[in-house]
């Protein structure tokens, strides 16, 4: 077995999930399939549900139903993933409004 083979199996057998945040920019989308695909991690995907899910049609990505897909704009836990980030980046100089702005936006 070569290297590539071992890093995908162990992948399988970890069973992460990933999150990416670009979750309807086109690479995200194509690369999440793929990944769902081979079974290598769980996906969540960060982004409006309607748009991504028009984009996986549009693209015939078909493994992205099984992606947990969560909105930011919308989400109960906005203010919450908020202070994280802020806590997180402190050392930058992150401000509270800033996180905020920044989890919603998805510049992070």
């Amino acid at each position: 077995m070569n290297l590539i083979d071992k890093i995908k199996a162990n992948a399988i057998e970890a069973k992460k999930r990933i999150v990416l945040a670009e979750g309807e920019e086109e690479r995200t989308l194509k690369a999440a399939d793929i990944i769902l695909e081979k079974g290598y991690a769980g996906i969540v995907l960060l982004g409006n549900k309607a748009v991504i899910e028009g984009k996986a049609a549009e693209w015939g990505l078909k493994n992205l139903a099984k992606a947990e897909i969560i909105d930011p704009m919308d989400n109960p836990k906005k203010e919450f993933y908020a202070e994280m980030l802020c806590e997180i980046r402190k050392k930058k100089g992150i401000v509270q409004a800033d996180a905020v702005l920044e989890y919603v936006v998805g510049n992070g």
